[in-house]
């Protein structure tokens, strides 16, 4: 499985989360080859799940109670409002960690990633003082669009000098070191094009 620069500091930021224990945390990794990270639904009940005390909120237990009952699957907006109540009986900040959001399906079939914008959004506006939320997400127009009000970094231009200096590094020592300079040189400079791409 391959991983992206996006991961590695969503995971980065995870880890610095947990360790501040004064803090509620929930994350979701889309991935495109795994069909079942794409369902919104599935996002919205891990999210549920991780922000659940041990003691279950009551309407978590309700929407729980409701559906075994009648053996029926709760609706995405059903999930988005329970989990709206879960994040309101919380008095510490929440944080929600959404890893690689272009992932997640944008068709006219299945237009998943544009209902769970909108949930998103909808949470941050309505639990502005406590609610935080990192997205990472390659730079497609309808996630630009969406999240545009809010803060956003470009993660490739902090870290291309840092990806120059270690692929320049590690080609002059070690075991790369075997190669002359000059097939040096051309694997360093197809690594870097494709990095850059």
């Amino acid at each position: 499985m391959e991983y992206g620069l996006d991961t590695f500091y969503s995971s980065a930021a995870i880890e610095d989360i947990y360790k501040k224990n004064h803090q509620k945390l929930a994350y979701w990794y889309f991935q495109f080859s795994n069909e079942s990270t794409q369902r919104i639904s599935n996002c919205l009940r891990s999210l549920l799940r991780q922000l659940s005390t041990t003691r279950l909120a009551d309407c978590v237990i309700r929407l729980w109670e409701d559906h075994n009952r009648t053996g029926s699957e709760p609706g995405i907006e059903e999930l988005a409002s329970v989990l709206d109540e879960v994040i309101y009986s919380h008095k510490e900040r929440v944080f929600i960690v959404i890893d690689a959001l272009d992932e997640c399906p944008q068709t006219p079939d299945q237009p998943e990633r544009g209902k769970l914008l909108g949930l998103v959004l909808d949470l941050r506006r309505k639990h502005n003082d406590i609610l935080h939320i990192l997205i990472t997400s390659r730079p497609e127009h309808d996630i630009h669009s969406s999240i545009s009000p809010y803060p956003s970094i470009n993660l490739e231009t902090f870290v291309s000098s840092d990806v120059k200096h270690f692929v320049t590094n590690s080609l002059q020592s070690g075991k790369l070191n075997v190669w002359d300079a000059n097939m040096r040189q051309q694997i360093e400079d197809r690594l870097l094009s494709i990095e850059t791409k």
